[in-house]
């Protein structure tokens, strides 16, 4: 079975973005085709404190065939340098793409990103410290589903048809929440 492998770059003030992220991708897997069908990489998570990251950075870059770049305003030079080494790593290949996930205006994208397509994400009005007490009608499940993100994890997970449609029950608020 092949791999749906992503690669998620991030500012450090945006580590809470990133785990979300893979966290929900991670469960989308496990409603789909499994764990085993996804490799995501998260640097915070997958490197272990103590050990060189250099090449396992540049490991995990030259296997992924996504590279996501979470913008909110600030990017650290370590996203530079992903967003870069990938570009150089696979030029224009039809199946490795650069995808940013932005807050911000398109002008204050970075210009490595500019020229790709990405994902607009509306502000969040309010932010809750412990999302187990959220519940979520069906409506509000629906317009996540509908929003830039879940849009985002609509076409990754079909990428490799890591989760489609047809693992769907009838209810899609039983897979809308972690």
């Amino acid at each position: 079975m092949p791999q749906s492998t992503i690669f998620i770059s991030y500012h450090h003030d945006d580590v809470i973005i990133g785990h979300t992220i893979a966290k929900q991708l991670d469960f989308l897997a496990t409603c789909g085709k499994g764990r085993p069908a996804l490799n995501c990489f998260l640097d915070i998570r997958d490197i272990p404190r103590g050990k060189e990251w250099k090449p396992k950075i540049d490991q995990n870059l030259s296997d992924k065939d996504w590279l996501v770049v979470i913008f909110t305003g600030e990017q650290s030079a370590y996203s530079g340098y992903e967003i870069g080494t990938f570009s150089q790593m696979h030029g224009q290949t039809d199946d490795k793409w650069i995808m940013g996930l932005y807050d911000v205006e398109e002008e204050r994208l970075p210009i490595l990103l500019k020229d790709g397509q990405n994902t607009a994400v509306d502000e969040i009005d309010v932010i809750t410290d412990n999302p187990d007490d959220v519940e979520m009608s069906a409506n509000e499940v629906n317009t996540w589903y509908q929003s830039p993100v879940g849009r985002f994890l609509y076409e990754f997970c079909n990428y490799r048809a890591l989760y489609v449609s047809s693992d769907e029950k009838n209810d899609p608020s039983k897979y809308s929440i972690i």
